[in-house]
Parts: C-alpha cells; structure tokens; sequence
C-alpha cells in the first residue's frame, strides 16, 4: 500500500531545500567577491564589478524576492494560530523574530533589539 507525506513533512522538507539553495546562493556571491582582490591582480584590463556585478545583483535580487514571498506564509500560519486562541509564551518567543525581521522590517543592525 503507497502512503503520501503529510503536510508537515512536506514543509520540512521543502524549508529544508530552501534553506540549502539559499546558502548556496549567498555562498556562491561571497566566494565571487572574495576573489575580487585576486581578480584585479590576474585580470587588470577586465572590470570585476562589470564582468561579476550583475551575476552578484541577480542573486542577491532573487534571495530578497524569496524574502518577500515568505511573508505571506509566516502571516497565514500565525493568523491560524492566533485565531484558534492557540498561541503560548513559547510559540510567541520562537517566532517573533522571524515575525519582527520578515513581516515588520526590523532588520537594521543598528536598532535596538531587546525586545524581540
């Protein structure tokens, strides 16, 4: 007899997938930039920012599209808990930075971050 996953199988699952391209992705722009000084030195006559920027740019532009499509999710399975009144100091604690950074924009480095 066949079985299917269930659904929280299948979010792990695909969490887990995106949490390996983004790496890899954000692994792949930072090897890049570390080869500038390098690239400069073997390369002089070639302008890494020219050849390089805009592989660099498209990345970083789909990790953000990425970002901004994870919202939605993080809204949609909070109002579910929140609707069912089955919310608890622990899942507010757990989530709330995700909350604070993906849904609110509290991501400057600069803020005050106490009271995530």
């Amino acid at each position: 007899m066949s079985q299917k996953l269930d659904s929280l199988s299948k979010i792990l699952l695909a969490t887990g997938a995106i949490n390996y391209m983004a790496a890899s992705i954000d692994s792949v722009n930072e090897q890049i930039k570390m080869m500038k000084p390098t690239y400069k030195k073997a390369v002089p006559d070639l302008d890494f920012d020219e050849v390089h920027g805009e592989g660099i740019k498209a990345r970083d532009e789909l990790l953000a599209e990425v970002v901004a499509d994870l919202a939605p999710i993080l809204e949609k399975m909070g109002n579910l808990i929140n609707g069912q009144d089955a919310i608890c100091a622990i899942d507010e604690y757990i989530t709330a930075p995700a909350f604070n950074v993906i849904l609110h924009g509290h991501d400057d480095t600069e803020g005050d971050f106490d009271n995530l």
